[in-house]
């Protein structure tokens, strides 16, 4: 049954699921068996996207599998969310979901008793596995929208100084996320389509993804200073990640 499930949707399944599991059920886990899941699935994740790698040189913009989602999409777009990963989205994959791993093993937590950050950081992953490979304005600001949530959550959950900082990251992320619809929009109308693949992409919708890729980088004077939490640490590595790719993204397909 799993192996009829494409590759690109196994890595983010896996950390979409265990986050379920560890939200849902949180109060009855102890700390240690919520990292276990947590690193078990980012792992899992990780193999998803190493499977994948062998099909595309480190770097090459070529795709390796092309999965659409299938709906009815909005009557502002004529497309369904498309994954199409490359090697470029593929390392950049690889290195973020095993950054995660690392970090859920490696961090105890603040609280561990009520700390909900093993979850949201899974989201958060997720959201970036879909931007990284996302083949249309669409699906990135579906994953930008994902990520959005995993750090609204964090800021909305955590206490004093720490939930403060986590808010200084949710304010730039949503800009980021509006910026992408904008430009998602703005491509529609003058191509028909809002695909990164096609052909002569006007200047400005880039311009606007890669202005989003930098306000996810948080530079300052947006980024947060004082982290309190080495939870905030990994959300502000994986949406900071998140926005240097939106940035080398927009520079792979047009330099501007």
């Amino acid at each position: 049954m799993l192996e009829s499930v494409p590759f690109p949707t196994q890595a983010i399944l896996w950390p979409l699921l265990g986050a379920a599991l560890i939200l849902v059920a949180r109060r009855f886990l102890p700390n240690w068996l919520r990292r276990v899941v947590a690193l078990v699935v980012a792992l899992a994740s990780l193999t998803a996207l190493r499977s994948l790698i062998g099909e595309a040189a480190p770097l090459a913009l070529g795709t390796v599998e092309r999965m659409e989602i299938l709906w009815e999409p909005l009557n502002l777009f004529r497309l369904s969310p498309t994954l199409e990963p490359d090697g470029l989205s593929l390392l950049v994959g690889i290195t973020l979901a095993g950054t995660t791993a690392a970090t859920v093993l490696g961090i105890r937590g603040s609280e561990p008793q009520r700390t909900a950050w093993h979850g949201l950081a899974l989201v958060a992953l997720a959201g970036c596995l879909v931007m990284s490979m996302a083949s249309d304005l669409l699906s990135l600001a579906m994953g930008s929208a994902l990520l959005d949530l995993s750090l609204m959550a964090a800021a909305v959950s955590a206490p004093g100084a720490s939930g403060r900082v986590a808010w200084r990251m949710v304010v730039p992320g949503a800009f980021s996320t509006m910026l992408i619809v904008v430009s998602a929009l703005q491509l529609d109308t003058q191509l028909g389509t809002a695909s990164l693949q096609a052909e002569n992409i006007a200047v400005l919708p880039l311009v606007l993804v890669g202005t989003a890729g930098i306000q996810r980088l948080l530079i300052y004077p947006l980024h947060p200073r004082g982290l309190h939490t080495p939870e905030n640490g990994i959300l502000l590595l994986l949406s900071a990640n998140a926005g240097l790719y939106l940035v080398l993204r927009t520079q792979s397909v047009t330099p501007v």
